[in-house]
Parts: structure tokens; C-alpha cells; sequence
């Protein structure tokens, strides 16, 4: 059996939302035993060739491309997006080269499945022959999560109106095209119910992401001065909801706590340089920059904070730090798509900054219960989000007739 997955980032390392599932995925139906085609159209600028290379392993000989997206200038493209109705990010991924070059690989290849990562490419649906199941794996609901964003307040003026039009948008485009496919797989249930909401004929499969298998084999014990993590890619609504834990949270734990530092993990750009340029120097703040392991991001630390506020999709970075043996410390909004998380028992959820300074510097204080959270943590990771156990289910979303097997 031959599967095809299509993504708009090079799906190495695994090491973010939209790399861990496409690389996951590759990688265990490989080891399952099928013939794997990828073809791949971004707009990555780091060390986009030597990350592709590693893909090659998995993929049969001369079934793999990817194609450069360019440079697009953002008003032509949102001014295009507005005339033809059509998502953003619908128009900027729209390329006839890699349209072309996807046409040729399905010709060659003759695949049973296609897996298609994420929104901006489900448009490339319509190059797929009707007899091939079909697979938008789209991680959460885009109009959720834009919903989510709109009500927190990360938006304000014109992009506020602009993104309540978007909204508008992406309901009508996921709706209609999801509805395309075989199935649509999700991370939550949370999400799942939103999308056939919008579309009652539009299938889905919840399987949440699995973490990486290195993270439970950290070593679970107090450091001398407690450290707090935060993990993720520095820009866009991550810096957003940094920004706000910081001003609204973390001075009311340096002043309780003065000794505790705050360790900032994740890559940086111009806008991150720029937040923490504006920070006041004495919130013991360490920004570390990229890390190459998850495991030594999470290493020799306590606390893990996830201040997303948001309801839809899997946050990753929860389960993570739960693996990783760390008391997590986030909304209530970030655990509902975590079914196992209860509060106050392998993780502390709130629902304010202001609660959430609270919470800190009570687990701070709290050895005992610090060290229970972590343990209670890590048994409801690897019961629940090891990689392992979705080999089978995995499967069954490619091959439905898997399970009469």
C-alpha cells in the first residue's frame, strides 16, 4: 500500500505543531511497511536542503520533492484574498509550480492514501484522483482558534477587523472543503465537535499527538533554586501570550520568589529580540534561544508555564512537560483538549494571570506537592501520549479496513 503526504513544512526535525504529526505519521506507517511519496511546498529559510535529505530514508527512490513558496507581497496577497473570498493563506500557498510537480508525483507514485498537513494546502485537494482516500489532517480548527484570539484581546483596530472577516472566511472554506475528504483528523474532541458544526457532513478522527519518547527518561528532582520553563517558537501569538504572563504573572512571583528564574526556550527573531530588549532586567529572565533536544530544553527544570489561552487543539507543550516529569502550570482553556489532566492532581490550571502567579508561588513553596504533580505528570503521559500506542489507531485512519483485521 503506497501513502502520500503533503505538507508545507519540511517535516524534520519534529520539533514543533506542525512538524511532529507529518513526521510522526511518515514515520510509522514506514515502519509499518508501506511506500511512502512527500512532497512538500514552504517557505522555510533554515537549512531547508539538509532537512529534507534526512526524509529521504523513509520515502521511495525519486518519490520525494519540495518546492520553495517565494516571496509574495502580503497587501497584493490579502487584496487577492479578499477579492476571490478566499483564506489568506489559501492564496499565498497557491503555486502552479508545485501544483505541476505534485500532478507528475501522483502520476508516478499511484498512491492508495493522501495525507494532507494543515489548511493553507487542503486547496490541492482537487489534484487528487477520486478513487485515492483522502486525509486533511489540519491539527485543530483555524476558525476556533482564530475565535479564541478575537475574544482574548490579541487583536486590536484594523487587525481586529481584519481578523473578525478572516473568521468569517475560514468558517466557509473548512466547512466547504473539509467536507472533501475522507476524514478529517483533529487533536481534540473540542475541535472535532466545532468543525461538524459548521459542516455535519464532514467526517473526523481525534488522535492526539504522542511525545517524544526521550522526555520520560528525564530525571524527576528539585533543583536548588526552582526553574520555570516556557518552550516554544518566539513570534506571533506565542510572544503575545508571553508578553502578557510576564507583565500579568511573572513580576508578582519575582517579588514573592526573587530567587526563582524564568528560562525563555525557543527561536528568536527580530520581535522576540525586541520584547525582551523592553523587559525590566531584573525579572531574572534567561533567554536560552533554540534548543537541539526537547530533552535538554526540559532538563534541570521544575515548572513548565503554558499561558495559552485558548480551547481548541492539542497543545503540545502540555503533554511535553508533563512527560518531562515538570508541574505544569496553565488555563483551564489549555487542559481541555487533555482529557487525563486533572487539576491539582497532574497539573494546576487557573484562570487568570493573576491565578496563575498564584499558583506559582504556592507550588514553589509546596516540595511535597510539587513533586507529587510531577510524578502524577509523567504517569498520565506515558499512559496516554506515548507514540507507541498510535501506531494501530494511526493506521486504521489510513486503512479503515485495518481494523476488521
Amino acid at each position: 500500500m503506497k501513502l502520500l503526504f503533503i505538507t508545507n513544512e519540511i517535516p524534520y526535525p519534529p520539533d514543533n505543531g506542525v512538524r511532529i504529526v507529518s513526521y510522526n505519521a511518515i514515520r510509522m506507517m514506514k515502519e509499518m511497511g508501506y511506500s511512502i511519496a512527500l512532497a512538500i511546498l514552504t517557505d522555510e529559510p533554515d537549512s531547508v536542503d539538509a532537512r529534507f535529505q534526512k526524509l529521504l530514508s523513509f520515502c521511495d527512490n525519486g518519490m520525494a520533492f519540495y518546492e520553495s513558496l517565494g516571496t509574495k507581497s502580503t497587501l497584493l496577497t490579502m487584496a487577492e484574498s479578499i477579492i476571490t473570498n478566499e483564506p489568506f493563506f489559501v492564496t499565498r500557498y497557491y503555486n502552479k509550480n508545485f501544483k505541476n510537480r505534485l500532478s507528475d508525483l501522483i502520476t508516478k507514485f499511484e498512491p492508495d492514501v493522501v495525507h494532507i498537513d494543515l489548511l493553507p494546502m487542503l486547496q490541492y485537494v482537487n489534484d487528487i484522483p477520486n478513487s485515492v482516500r483522502k486525509i486533511a489532517s489540519i491539527n485543530d480548527s483555524y476558525a476556533l482558534t482564530l475565535e479564541n484570539a478575537i475574544e482574548s484581546g490579541n487583536y486590536s483596530g484594523l487587525m481586529k477587523l481584519y481578523k473578525t472577516f478572516q473568521l468569517w472566511q475560514v468558517k466557509k472554506y473548512e466547512s466547504k472543503t473539509c467536507s472533501l475528504f475522507d476524514t478529517s483528523h483533529l487533536m481534540t474532541e473540542v475541535d472535532a465537535t466545532y468543525l461538524k458544526n459548521l459542516n455535519n457532513e464532514i467526517s473526523t478522527s481525534v488522535i492526539p499527538n504522542g511525545v517524544c519518547e526521550d522526555l520520560f527518561s528525564i530525571d524527576i528532582k528539585n533543583t536548588n533554586d526552582i526553574n520555570v520553563l516556557f518552550i516554544a517558537k518566539l513570534e506571533g501569538a506565542n510572544l503575545v501570550y508571553l508578553e502578557k504572563f510576564i507583565k500579568g504573572a511573572w513580576h508578582l512571583v519575582i517579588d514573592e520568589c526573587p530567587n526563582v528564574k524564568l528560562h525563555i526556550v525557543g527561536k528568536t527573531g527580530e520581535a522576540s529580540e525586541k520584547l525582551k530588549n523592553s523587559l525590566d532586567k531584573r525579572l531574572n529572565l534567561n533567554f536560552c534561544g533554540y534548543a537541539e533536544t526537547l530533552s535538554k530544553a526540559y532538563s534541570e527544570k521544575d515548572i513548565s508555564i503554558v499561558p495559552i489561552n485558548k480551547n481548541c487543539g492539542l497543545v503540545n507543550k502540555a503533554i511535553e512537560g508533563m512527560a518531562a516529569g515538570l508541574a505544569v502550570v496553565g488555563f483551564n482553556a489549555t487542559f481541555q483538549g487533555i482529557p487525563p489532566a486533572v487539576n491539582g492532581e497532574n497539573c494546576i490550571a487557573v484562570d487568570s494571570y493573576e491565578e496563575m502567579a498564584k499558583a506559582i508561588i504556592e507550588i514553589i513553596k509546596d516540595d511535597l506537592k510539587r513533586d507529587r504533580i510531577r510524578r502524577c505528570a509523567r504517569k498520565i503521559a506515558k499512559e496516554y501520549y506515548s507514540w507507541k500506542s498510535r501506531m494501530k489507531i494511526y493506521n486504521e485512519m489510513y486503512f479503515p479496513e485495518a481494523k476488521d483485521k
